[in-house]
């Protein structure tokens, strides 16, 4: 479902609905709503999770059976209410000695639990202290974030090695293990809305080229990405081979017309397999060079989601895995290119 049309059937829902209306205000009435913020004029299926399911358009769904219109709030970070300029009016406004600490953070909870109404929040999105707010327990649904791979758009230093072989045995191992650490403690949380993976990655050329700026004001230099990371692997790593198998298939197999691409002299596309660091930049104006660069991404970025969708299933397979990437995998749920 593209993004428009979901606004438009949400917006449609809200107009519709008398007591769905009055949610979105932070007005519902405690009959209106069931204690996950699902509305109970729209009934499913109950599972004891969140959960998808389609009908006429895809619906999020509470642990209670009930239609779920996510309303989320981001970067509710403590550091962000102690800077230099705010600390002293949110030190008073809370009531505490200190902006930091124990004591600022149970004040802090406290407060926005109180807050989220007026506004109509319902949910903790990826960018949040869960650590703070989680705690004791949860009091609305949250999405917890897992990092599989470090590549996100906003850092000044991504790391050529961050491109990891998604390909490769280590990485489900590595993906297995964080599955191990943050999903098993969170499998039976029924306020669990869903996993975030990386966020805004770093994919395309234009995604890795050279930032005069990103948050913070800080340049990034270009990084390389996965396309031309993967190519430059040695013969051992599953990545090059599996670069290999997809140039093989787009040139059916006639090396010649893969040297009158990228002006090389291989013999066999086996040459490839064991040149390293044969072609470590991208010419962004040989159309057929980013076509491959394309084609091989999209396998690279299927098999990342795949393998840590995998991982975490095997935990917890109810729960969603929100994520941005071009495809649909496992549970997702694409708007207008980013799964949700």
């Amino acid at each position: 479902m593209r993004r428009r049309d979901f606004l438009k059937c949400a917006s449609a829902s809200v107009l519709g609905v008398e007591a769905l209306g009055r949610w979105s205000a932070g007005q519902a009435t405690s009959n209106a709503l069931d204690r996950y913020g699902g509305w109970k004029g729209k009934e499913f299926r109950a599972t004891g999770f969140f959960r998808l399911e389609k009908e006429n358009r895809w619906w999020l769904v509470t642990p209670e059976g009930n239609a779920f219109l996510s309303f989320g709030v981001n970067h509710l970070h403590m550091g962000w209410w102690a800077q230099p300029y705010n600390r002293e009016v949110w030190r008073e406004r809370l009531g505490v000695a200190q902006a930091r600490g124990p004591d600022f953070a149970r004040a802090f909870r406290t407060w926005f639990m109180q807050e989220r109404h007026r506004f109509g929040f319902n949910t903790l999105g990826v960018h949040n202290s869960l650590d703070v707010l989680n705690a004791p327990e949860p009091f609305m649904p949250y999405v917890k974030p897992i990092t599989f791979v470090d590549i996100p758009h906003w850092k000044q230093d991504v790391s050529d090695d961050n491109f990891v072989d998604v390909f490769s045995n280590d990485f489900a191992k590595h993906c297995d293990n964080m599955a191990a650490e943050h999903v098993t403690p969170l499998e039976d949380d029924p306020y669990l809305l869903g996993y975030a993976m990386t966020d805004c990655p770093l994919l395309t050329e234009e995604d890795c080229r050279q930032r005069t700026d990103v948050i913070g004001g800080g340049r990034r230099a270009a990084r390389i990405g996965w396309p031309r990371r993967l190519r430059n692997l040695s013969i051992n790593s599953a990545g090059k081979r599996a670069y290999v198998d997809c140039v093989r298939q787009l040139y059916r197999n006639e090396i010649r017309d893969f040297n009158a691409t990228y002006g090389t002299t291989f013999n066999s596309f086996g040459e490839i397999e064991t040149a390293r660091d044969w072609r470590l930049e991208t010419d962004l104006s040989n159309g057929n060079e980013m076509r491959d660069n394309v084609e091989f991404l999209e396998l690279v970025i299927a098999k990342y989601y795949q393998t840590a969708l995998n991982a975490i299933s095997m935990i917890d397979a109810p729960n969603l895995i929100p994520s941005k990437t071009g495809r649909q995998h496992g549970g997702l749920l694409q708007i207008d290119g980013t799964p949700y």
